[in-house]
């Protein structure tokens, strides 16, 4: 490991001068590795017996190495330069030492400003320093550099590309359920969708217009849900039924309004059956058949007992025949008035009207 006397070097005359107001990194002594200085490596990168320990070793020093690299550009030793801008490329950064190679993209030489582009490579995208560095580079005076910056932006562009693919999927989703009338899913969807590409115009559109429906149906589905339970309390079931209908159209998956439809469904079964009984009853009493219209008016009491019209007949035929000195099936005098406790009345979400 190399020992660290302090971190930063003075950066050399060949790098961006710094801003006005900006520390300067490289302020005191070398940093070493196995008792040699990055100097020294560098020196030995000529030497083919040494070359790969030397690479070794300034891969070892990494960011600590930048000033003597950066020095060594200038070399005129062409195989020391075409290594040196090798090593500069194969640096690995941390996070803390990302702005030393930002300011390396300013270098007056182009082999440096290659090498800080391949070293930021692997912070594409996460970095959004790095990026907007990087796509400044991408019109850099010389076409290497260039190309090098376009090829590290790839994975932001395969990124966006992935990030188009899927909010294009969600809202064509998105689109589909809205038109099945699932509003609520589809705005989910269409939220989503937004967190993932929030400038997007038409689709941030889309979503706020169907939020304004959404809002209009859920309006609309309280509405008809207040007229069918105060049709309920005054038992007029087909009103009722026929309200609760139109909030499903509002709200087709409602489990409130689905069984509240099921309920008033089997009640206008019973009023059918309940009719029919009675009408049947009173044709035979009216053709003077009283123990059959005491017959089925007793099956309209079993129906539903709390009939006061049904009680009312079945009393009055057990009457007549009695009157007439035929058997009513139970010896009755004249019926007492009947108090019956109104039926209980429906309350949203209740099984029972």
């Amino acid at each position: 490991m190399p020992t660290r006397v302090v971190l930063f070097l003075s950066l050399c005359a060949c790098a961006a001068p710094a801003q006005a107001g900006e520390t300067d990194p490289y302020a005191d002594g070398p940093v070493v590795y196995e008792g040699k200085s990055a100097k020294d490596w560098i020196a030995a990168l000529a030497d083919p017996a040494k070359r790969e320990k030397a690479r070794h070793a300034l891969r070892r020093l990494g960011a600590d190495a930048l000033p003597d690299l950066l020095e060594a550009v200038k070399s005129r030793d062409e195989v020391t330069r075409d290594e040196v801008a090798r090593m500069l490329g194969d640096l690995k950064p941390t996070e803390n030492e990302i702005p030393r190679f930002l300011l390396l993209l300013r270098n007056e030489h182009f082999e440096v400003r290659r090498g800080a582009v391949r070293v930021l490579a692997p912070f594409v995208p996460a970095n959004e320093k790095v990026v907007l560095a990087l796509q400044q580079a991408l019109h850099d005076r010389d076409r290497a550099v260039g190309e090098a910056a376009e090829a590290a932006l790839k994975p932001l562009a395969e990124a966006e590309a992935h990030k188009r693919e899927k909010t294009a999927e969600l809202l064509q989703a998105m689109r589909e359920l809205a038109l099945k009338d699932r509003r609520e899913e589809a705005l989910r969807i269409g939220r989503d969708a937004l967190n993932l590409d929030p400038n997007s115009e038409p689709l941030r559109i889309e979503v706020e217009r169907l939020e304004r429906r959404l809002t209009a149906s859920n309006e609309a589905f309280a509405e008809n849900m207040k007229v069918a339970h105060k049709a309920m309390e005054l038992g007029d079931w087909n009103l009722a039924r026929e309200s609760v209908q139109q909030a499903l159209k509002q709200r087709p998956d409602d489990p409130n309004a689905l069984r509240d439809l099921v309920q008033l469904e089997r009640r206008l079964e019973v009023e059918k059956r309940m009719k029919e009984l009675l009408a049947a009853s009173r044709d035979l009493h009216r053709a003077g058949k009283l123990e059959e219209a005491l017959l089925l008016g007793q099956q309209a009491l079993k129906v539903d007992p709390q009939r006061l019209e049904a009680q009312d007949l079945v009393n009055r035929l057990r009457l007549a025949l009695a009157q007439q000195g035929r058997n009513p099936g139970v010896h009755l005098e004249a019926p007492p008035p009947v108090k019956v406790e109104a039926e209980p009345r429906a309350q949203p979400g209740k099984d029972e009207f």
